[in-house]
């Protein structure tokens, strides 16, 4: 096969590189999204540590409405002198409960409530947030992947280029500058191509790292659906996001306990029951106190000034992630129809416009209207072209698990 036939079929080859890819997919073992978050997101440390943070919450929940131990007594009286304790004249054998004013107890249950249901709306965001991750890294590895082979494209294309120009020069068709300039084109595309290899290598180390799963060289990343990157449908999703939720119930939660602070006044109960044995007689009896708050502004006032600089701060902060969601939410929508708009323009005329280029260049070169150089220039375009196309893929991407993030912890009605 003659040389000019041979650079026909290897940029015809990297030209249906696109279409080329799902079939390599289906010849080997995949690895697609959906499993790749099966298999990371029960390892992933944020999510790990959210849900330990939801039990300690439920745990202080429990310990706060339970009241403390009872505790028991036995007392023998009129015991003899010399005689040992069991030789008592009167014995009184009982149980006391020390308990906490009901709604003292009840405002304090209520925040711990209130806190532990502040956990779990931070657990559904940490999951989220550990599920956009895990599917970013995946898409980040299978762009990645495709880069480095347009990369080892392009190299391919520079070098021929190269090569095409030292003889050129030689025969006197270019000068010596233009077949320096070509020269620099061939040792930047092959930095290019190594910075693509390594940028891979990476890539695919740190979506091993997410998925607690080493890949094997035989696995192939299949290629994510671009239909669920349609943007979801805007509604008022703020009081429902877990972002939002999260800040709301803790300030709740602060404030009732703020509250339970404030009453911290009201007295605490003593109550005990007991049986006594007494000249042979045996009788129940029963004990109700109640404590005095008499020491109550000096003992409490710094808890209740605590309590309430806790509530202020959660206050804040809760408005902060109101602000903080709505700005991010307005980004993350506008930026992905965007980026969706760019997509279409990409797979509506770009790509379409600079393929049928290249094939023109082709088919121009067969029959001697244009040379090597000209056809390789319009490759390395459409490389171009090609790789615009991937860039807006990730960004429509990044934008997307963006909003999978605000959207934590919605139902959709």
């Amino acid at each position: 096969m003659s040389k000019p036939h041979r650079i026909i079929r290897f940029v015809s080859a990297v030209l249906l590189l696109s279409a080329l890819m799902p079939l390599r997919s289906s010849m080997g073992d995949t690895l697609t999204i959906d499993t790749a978050v099966s298999l990371g997101l029960g390892k992933h440390p944020d999510f790990r540590f959210a849900r330990g943070g939801l039990n300690v919450a439920r745990g202080d929940f429990w310990r706060t409405v339970s009241p403390a131990s009872p505790i028991a007594s036995i007392e023998n009286e009129q015991v003899p002198r010399g005689l040992g304790i069991s030789n008592y004249g009167e014995q009184r054998i009982g149980i006391g409960q020390s308990l906490e004013f009901p709604v003292v107890t009840i405002f304090r249950a209520r925040a711990m409530a209130l806190a532990a249901q502040s956990a779990e709306s931070n657990t559904e965001l940490a999951k989220a947030a550990s599920r956009s991750e895990i599917r970013m890294t995946f898409v980040r590895a299978w762009l990645s992947g495709l880069r480095a082979v347009a990369a080892d494209s392009l190299a391919n294309a520079a070098e021929l280029l190269a090569r095409s120009g030292e003889k050129r020069e030689a025969v006197g068709e270019i000068t010596s500058l233009e077949k320096d300039r070509l020269t620099v084109q061939k040792e930047q595309f092959a930095r290019e191509h190594a910075a693509a290899q390594l940028r891979l290598r990476v890539a695919v180390t740190q979506l091993e790292q997410l998925i607690g799963t080493q890949l094997e060289p035989g696995i192939v990343l299949a290629k994510p659906a671009l239909e669920e990157l349609a943007n979801p449908e805007n509604a008022d999703l703020e009081d429902e996001s877990a972002f939002v939720k999260r800040a709301v119930l803790l300030g709740e939660s602060s404030r009732s306990w703020l509250t339970a602070e404030k009453l911290a006044w009201l007295p605490r109960i003593e109550v005990r029951i007991f049986r006594q044995l007494a000249s042979n007689e045996k009788f129940w009896g029963g004990e109700l106190g109640f404590s005095l708050p008499v020491w109550y502004m000096l003992g409490e006032r710094g808890d209740i000034q605590k309590a309430r600089g806790e509530s202020e701060k959660a206050l804040a902060s809760s408005e902060s992630a109101r602000r903080e969601w709505a700005t991010r939410w307005t980004e993350a929508s506008l930026s992905l129809d965007a980026a969706l708009n760019t997509l279409g323009n990409f797979e509506g005329s770009a790509l379409p416009v600079s393929r049928r280029a290249l094939r023109a260049a082709i088919r121009s070169y067969e029959v001697g209207e244009v040379g090597i150089t000209d056809l390789l220039s319009s490759f390395i375009q459409e490389q171009g072209v090609e790789l615009g196309y991937l860039d807006a893929i990730e960004n429509a991407w990044h934008w997307r698990t963006q909003l999978d993030i605000l959207t934590a912890g919605y139902q959709k009605k």
